[in-house]
């Protein structure tokens, strides 16, 4: 269950958050300047929801030139208003894009995307929480199901001292009934 169900949610759920956190941080990049006068996305673009964490990069114009970061809305030293922007986006609240969307159309909740993934790791709690109650629920059937298969196979030491005792008994009362009649038999045939 775990890998057939609880594994691919948990992929799709990051591609959607990947997904998410580039198109968001995109937009607001591409607002920006960055110091060497360039504007552009910061992560590479991605083509679709579907496998979003897996290709996450960021823009390989970044990585050889890091005045390419739109962190101003000019190319002024100190100019940081793009940066702030940047830095909002921990509480805004947007659309989000789901596994299927097509760009431009978001069809998820409307949330942050800190509060996106407090709610993915909720339910993921809940979904584990579910599965060690249904773990211990086995374990608990599992084990009555062995106690009543020992209570009918299981062979109590007290019964069965009992019955040797009953045996036992049984036993000496045929032997003197024995003897009794072969005293009979012995006295019978003295007679004759």
């Amino acid at each position: 269950a775990v890998r057939d169900g609880f594994t691919g949610q948990a992929i799709r759920d990051l591609d959607t958050v990947a997904y998410n956190l580039a198109v968001q941080v995109n937009t607001v990049h591409n607002a920006g300047v960055g110091l060497d006068g360039s504007s552009g996305d910061f992560f590479a673009p991605l083509a679709s929801v579907d496998d979003a964490a897996r290709n996450l990069r960021i823009d390989p114009r970044i990585t050889t030139n890091l005045d390419a970061i739109a962190a101003g809305q000019s190319t002024a030293p100190g100019d940081n208003r793009n940066a702030l922007d940047l830095a909002a986006l921990r509480s805004a609240t947007l659309a989000l894009y789901r596994s299927g969307d097509v760009p431009g159309t978001p069809t998820g909740p409307t949330r942050s995307l800190i509060d996106h993934v407090g709610a993915i790791g909720a339910d993921f709690g809940q979904q584990s929480a579910s599965m060690r109650a249904a773990k211990s629920q086995r374990e608990n059937v599992l084990e009555t199901v062995e106690n009543r298969r020992d209570e009918i196979a299981g062979v109590s030491l007290d019964e069965e001292m009992a019955n040797l005792v009953r045996l036992e008994a049984a036993f000496q009362a045929n032997a003197r009934v024995v003897d009794s009649v072969r005293g009979l038999v012995e006295e019978m045939l003295e007679i004759i």
